[in-house]
């Protein structure tokens, strides 16, 4: 995953990562090649609507709006409440 972490943004996991929008932008890019998909992440990358989620949070959030944090005593992001 390197420049977006090797961990889940939502909740610090470490394994079943996958790319997120932060912002949902819909299911049409699934349809797509390999290829297609990866100019469709590239410019959500660049457009800084891309972030790293492990499969659960990921299935958590779905098509919501971005999830609210709840900050640790560390200023860490610790507790995901997805509206």
């Amino acid at each position: 995953m390197g420049i977006l972490g090797e961990v889940c943004v939502y909740c610090g996991a470490t394994e079943c990562l996958t790319f997120d929008c932060i912002k949902p932008q819909g299911h049409e890019h699934h349809r797509g090649s390999t290829d297609e998909r990866m100019v469709f992440y590239r410019k959500q990358f660049r457009l800084g609507n891309l972030c790293v989620a492990c499969a659960s949070c990921n299935s958590k959030k779905a098509d919501k709006a971005p999830p609210r944090y709840f900050l640790n005593d560390h200023g860490n992001r610790a507790k995901v409440i997805f509206v």
